[in-house]
């Protein structure tokens, strides 16, 4: 199945977003977790719990800009989430999605299973937004998630994202977009 993933896949999804830090909301801490800055030297910490092709996709990330983050527990890296900011007039990330001077998109955020229902997720999205909007001069800072991903939402809820008022529908074959559409919805 996974293979047929990387020939064609349709997704669909929603947007959040948040303003600013002053709208986030405190999450339970269940464990002490720990961010630590990606960098060059500590890339391949990501083999701990992932394959050899995201030490690749990292080290690209960070070559074009890219802010990224691992979650440390008890000294393991047991996730990440990484941050692109727009700080051109307008420009499209990842194919589908369009930011505007001063926004920000999260993305690729993982939890290694032994680590989830510990609220990690929530404390790791928590502590990147706080450190986002106090180092870049961020307008709003969105998030795309796939519909079926309710795990995924509620934690961008309860952190205090809010809906945008549309829907993205996304066609990729061999793993390029060839087909975007924005569904607005009315709330």
């Amino acid at each position: 199945m996974s293979y047929i993933n990387t020939l064609f896949s349709i997704c669909k999804y929603k947007i959040l977003y948040i303003n600013s830090a002053v709208d986030l909301q405190k999450v339970e801490q269940r464990v002490q977790v720990k961010l630590v800055p990606i960098t060059l030297d500590n890339v391949t910490f990501v083999r701990s719990f992932k394959g050899k092709s995201d030490v690749n996709k990292f080290r690209r990330f960070l070559n074009t800009g890219e802010l990224g983050f691992y979650a440390e527990v008890n000294s393991e890296i047991v996730g990440h989430i990484w941050v692109k900011h727009c700080a051109q007039p307008e420009k499209n990330i990842r194919g589908y999605i369009d930011l505007l001077e001063d926004e920000a998109v999260i993305h690729h955020i993982h939890v290694a299973s032994e680590y989830r229902s510990q609220h990690i997720f929530q404390m790791m999205l928590y502590d990147a937004v706080r450190h986002i909007f106090s180092q870049k001069n961020i307008k709003r800072l969105l998030a795309d998630v796939e519909t079926g991903n309710t795990a995924s939402l509620r934690g961008f809820e309860k952190v205090g994202f809010k809906y945008l008022d549309k829907e993205l529908f996304v066609i990729r074959i061999l793993r390029r977009v060839v087909y975007r559409r924005i569904f607005y919805l009315k709330i």
